[in-house]
């Protein structure tokens, strides 16, 4: 299987290039020496304890109000985060040592989950999905017209459900809902996000315009599914280029959007735009908002930031060009900042169950490829006292190179691509195993996703 991406996922990019680089790299490691700031792993062989190294964690954000309105209400002596000592928290970790050879799988027999949704080309054009259960080894093809058309991999409630071009199918590929006739405003559905009730539904609304920094102007609006032709713009600055996101409960969008003074800030509204809330205050330029994502209890909402967006080579690193990643405490209104050395922009985020941690996917800045924090990275950090837990970065791949890191089930598992295969990394330990070498399919990736962690399996999905 080949890799390709038109998408507007950042990690994507990476896909078109990775057999070529992976296969030009063959079994040529580099050791990466422990830092200072960020612990690395060096024999993937042993088991490496919690690291205490700690981030650059800076409180940025006064008190907000909780208004119908976007005034804020600076408060100098509101408390920050309180910081905690970190524990080893309690997580399901699939046995790797006996995941079964992957085979395929018609659609009569159930999948257990986690699972991972790929989106296929073959020679031919056709489009299809292809559905990979972790804990069975099994792969399932959804083939129809629906799926025959370009389209974003999106998973819908606990992972029983896709929502595909404007449609909800299930694991077997039938449509259990559809959306009204929205016409031209949604397009294939793209960069759309529909709520959990599936009464509404957040878009992007392209102006066909730039902003003053020269970046495509996008608002946002929310459609009321069941008055669909009744819509509440909550992006109104050009500044909603970030897919929104909602919270689980379904009571908050939150969505990147400018201020006043042309500077991106994260926002929160309720559907019927009667209550918008700016979040953050950044007082200098933000170059791009990358990632939202809601934590479990909805207490939290972590952003990722990328600043570097044309480089000259070679490149000089210049601390400013760095990505960090942000989190909002809903409880007191405080914003805490995540800067991790070198690091260029976020591809993924994700929580861990209970709240505590979060898993960065990410890539470096461009700098030389012999800079042992060059490349694609991943860190697990826990929120409350900022610490970097375990680090993991290329060197530590089978092949000096690895791609699509994605957490299944849970933070701490994660399937990634080195070489000509796929592998189960195990955070616990740091050690991984080959898992399989592509299912065998002759055709071009263009997305993928992994299945949320409270996937039930597909016997306990409801209709």
């Amino acid at each position: 299987m080949r890799f390709y991406s038109s998408k507007r996922f950042t990690h994507a990019i990476l896909l078109v290039v990775i057999l070529f680089i992976t296969a030009c790299a063959g079994s040529l490691r580099s050791g990466i020496n422990q830092q200072e700031t960020t612990p690395v792993i060096n024999q993937l062989s042993e088991t490496h304890p919690i690291g205490t190294s700690t981030l650059t964690a800076v409180d940025v954000t006064p008190n907000v109000t909780s208004t119908m309105t976007n005034s804020l209400v600076m408060v100098s002596s509101t408390p920050v985060l309180p910081v905690t000592t970190p524990t080893d928290f309690p997580t399901i970790t699939p046995d790797i040592s006996s995941t079964p050879t992957p085979t395929t799988t018609q659609v009569n027999i159930l999948l257990e989950g986690p699972l991972v949704a790929f989106q296929v080309t073959v020679p031919d054009g056709e489009l299809y999905i292809l559905i990979f259960d972790i804990a069975s080894g099994t792969t399932r093809e959804i083939r129809n017209e629906l799926v025959n058309y370009p389209h974003e991999l999106q998973w819908f409630g606990n992972g029983c459900q896709l929502f595909i071009r404007g449609h909800l199918i299930n694991l077997q590929g039938d449509t259990i809902w559809q959306a009204p006739d929205l016409g031209r405003r949604v397009g294939n559905f793209s960069g759309t996000r529909l709520s959990p009730d599936m009464n509404w539904l957040a878009n992007q609304v392209y102006l066909n315009t730039t902003t003053n920094d020269d970046t495509e102007a996008i608002n946002m609006e929310v459609i009321n599914m069941t008055e669909p032709d009744s819509s509440i713009l909550v992006a109104k600055n050009g500044g909603g280029k970030t897919s929104a996101a909602w919270s689980s409960d379904g009571q908050w969008l939150t969505f990147s959007d400018y201020d006043d003074n042309h500077i991106l800030q994260v926002y929160r509204a309720t559907p019927d735009g009667s209550t918008v809330q700016q979040l953050t205050i950044h007082t200098e330029l933000v170059g791009q908002i990358d990632r939202l994502v809601w934590s479990p209890d909805n207490q939290y909402i972590a952003y990722a930031v990328s600043n570097l967006k044309f480089s000259s080579l070679p490149y000089e690193y210049k601390e400013e060009d760095e990505g960090w990643v942000g989190i909002i405490s809903l409880t007191d209104m405080r914003v805490k900042r995540l800067s991790f050395s070198k690091l260029g922009f976020v591809t993924g985020l994700w929580w861990s169950n209970d709240s505590m941690r979060i898993l960065l996917t990410g890539d470096s800045l461009p700098i030389s490829d012999n800079d042992k924090q060059s490349g694609p990275q991943m860190h697990w950090v826990e929120i409350g006292s900022s610490l970097i837990l375990n680090s993991f970065y290329k060197a530590d791949s089978p092949y000096g190179f690895f791609s699509i890191p994605l957490p299944v089930g849970n933070i701490d598992t994660v399937l990634f691509h080195s070489g000509d295969a796929f592998y189960l990394l195990n955070a616990t330990d740091m050690s991984y195993k080959e898992l399989t070498n592509e299912f065998g399919v002759d055709g071009l990736m263009l997305d993928v996703a992994n299945s949320p962690f409270e996937f039930p399996g597909e016997a306990n999905c409801q209709p």
